[in-house]
C-alpha cells in the first residue's frame, strides 16, 4: 500500500512551526499540504519546507479532504491538522492500524475519548 500524509493547514503557521520536527515524514510514500488561504505564511513555511502544497480555492475541510483526494495516487491518506488538537506521535496509529486490519476502508479517530488532548488545555505547546 502507498501512504499519503496530507496536512491540513489554514493559518496554522505557529502550530505548523512547532510541530513540524515531531512529524513522521519518512513513514511516507508521498507528503501534501491542503492549505485553506492562509494569510500567516504557512503556505509559504511548508514550501520551503518542500511540501507539496494544494492551495483551496474553496475553503472547507470537507472541500480540503476532496482537493487531497484528487491531488494524489495514494492507497491510504492520513489527515493531520498541526492546530494542537492532533498530537503527531498519533500519526503512526493510523498506518498500524491500516497495516493490522487491511479490509478496513477507514480509521477515525475521536477527538475527546480517553486520554485526548483538547486545544485548550495547551499541552503540546508547552515549552
Amino acid at each position: 500500500m502507498k501512504y499519503s500524509l496530507v496536512i491540513l493547514v489554514r493559518d496554522e503557521i505557529d502550530g505548523i512551526k512547532m510541530l513540524f520536527d515531531k512529524i513522521p515524514f519518512n513513514k511516507f510514500d508521498e507528503v501534501l499540504a491542503v492549505d485553506g488561504m492562509s494569510t500567516d505564511g504557512s503556505l509559504e513555511f511548508l514550501r520551503q519546507k518542500g511540501i507539496n502544497v494544494i492551495t483551496q480555492t474553496v475553503n472547507g475541510r470537507g472541500q480540503a479532504f476532496r482537493d487531497a483526494f484528487n491531488n494524489t495516487s495514494s492507497d491510504v491518506l492520513v489527515f493531520y491538522g498541526p492546530d494542537g488538537n492532533e498530537d503527531p506521535k498519533d500519526i503512526l496509529r493510523f498506518i498500524q492500524e491500516f497495516e493490522s486490519h487491511k479490509d478496513a476502508g477507514m480509521v477515525v479517530a475521536r477527538r475527546l475519548g480517553p486520554g485526548a488532548i483538547n486545544k485548550e488545555d495547551h499541552k503540546l505547546f508547552k515549552p
